[in-house]
């Protein structure tokens, strides 16, 4: 029996028609009882149709607003009776809801299809080479250090971990160790009194908002340091930083989460770099190739960068807002998370060769975070000594 902290909702799934196919589930909605909201999730489309995708571009932003204007109950029954063939609800299931967000996501997991399995055999528009055993091998591939960073963040986040066990953990990694010792030491910290000699004496005098941007940042550098990754992680410091200022606007309680999420938001190119593409018919995409980047390894994987970092942040432990948005920071209207359109809104600003923007994400966006254009415009890249350091040396 759901205890007093618990929620009975109903959720939906979403259903497209696209001309000459089956009825394809491609979203989730799903009414909070608590808030009386209605909630959507999307997936990609699987199938190239313009009329469709300007719909499903527009979709979330038009049943949000229908949810507010007459409440999440009376929308949801009005998209059951007078929705178009295009789009159909279908029936209602009754599912427990402590956390609304984190119940969606569980959901769409459970039961959208992912990249992975989109399309129909034969499809010549999908054609996945990527399997999901090829993705576990190659994080298998990856250094001893962001093994050691997955356990240190996932200790940090536990209440059921001392300081010394954190340390212990950390003094796995001799190098991470020794980094952490140094920074305590250096000049960015030179207000404080006496030598660090211990990574416990490390953790203190940083804090642990800083202990885990830097078991990030000092884990993934050398990975992103060859020459097919150094200008991503460049990129990435870049979007931490308008991330961090964007917080700070939008009085987000926590800015340094905003930071690191910055900072790994394309952390699944890594796991793309560490494939073993002789077993492959083609190399990764390393840039724009007429569409954006994460479109264009979709088309050729069956799976993007987004999906793929936010698996392994998940199996970090990394709080679900955080894997949300690194989920979705290219399609902003997946999410309804402050975060995930603060993310995509700092990299629209950074404007690298990455990607295209679609105006439509960029408006959603705004309107999430109820941030003018003037105030965006305004943004610049800010001087964290912290952050600088962790750029590479040219």
């Amino acid at each position: 029996m759901p205890d007093a902290e618990t929620k009975i909702g109903d959720w939906s799934l979403l259903f497209v028609q696209f001309p000459g196919r089956d009825l394809e589930a491609l979203g989730i909605l799903l009414l909070d009882p608590s808030t009386n909201e209605l909630l959507i999730k999307l997936g990609d489309l699987p199938h190239q149709d313009e009329e469709i995708e300007q719909i499903w571009q527009l979709l979330p932003e038009h049943i949000l607003q229908q949810s507010r204007e007459f409440g999440g109950a009376q929308a949801l029954s009005s998209f059951e009776k007078t929705w178009s063939n295009t789009f159909q609800v279908g029936d209602r299931h009754k599912i427990s809801i402590r956390n609304p967000q984190d119940t969606l996501t569980d959901l769409f997991r459970e039961h959208i299809p992912t990249v992975l399995s989109v399309g129909t055999p034969g499809d010549p528009s999908i054609n996945p080479r990527i399997t999901r055993d090829d993705l576990l091998k190659a994080r298998k591939r990856l250094p001893r250090s962001p093994l050691v960073a997955g356990e240190a963040l996932r200790a940090i986040r536990s209440e059921r971990h001392s300081t010394e066990q954190i340390g212990d953990i950390i003094s796995e990694e001799p190098v991470l160790a020794a980094h952490l010792i140094r920074l305590a030491n250096s000049a960015l910290y030179q207000y404080r009194a006496g030598e660090v000699r211990s990574v416990v004496e490390a953790i203190n005098r940083l804090g642990t908002n800083s202990v885990e941007r830097q078991i990030v940042s000092a884990c993934l550098r050398p990975i992103f340091a060859s020459v097919e990754l150094r200008d991503v992680w460049d990129h990435s410091i870049d979007v931490a930083s308008v991330s961090g200022q964007l917080s700070v606007l939008l009085r987000h309680p926590k800015p340094e989460e905003a930071i690191l999420v910055g900072l790994v938001h394309d952390i699944g190119r890594i796991v793309f770099a560490s494939l073993d593409h002789s077993s492959h018919e083609q190399p990764a995409p390393q840039g724009n190739e007429g569409c954006p980047l994460h479109e264009a390894e979709q088309k050729r994987y069956g799976i993007s960068h987004p999906d793929v970092g936010a698996d392994l942040l998940a199996d970090w432990n990394f709080p679900p807002d955080m894997v949300e948005a690194v989920r979705n920071h290219h399609h902003p209207q997946g999410s309804t998370a402050m975060l995930c359109s603060a993310l995509h809104l700092a990299e629209s600003w950074i404007e690298d060769n990455e990607d295209v923007w679609k105006m439509s994400d960029h408006a959603y966006a705004l309107n999430t975070t109820k941030l003018s254009p003037r105030y965006f415009r305004s943004l610049k890249l800010g001087t964290d000594s912290e952050l600088e350091s962790l750029r590479l040396s040219a």
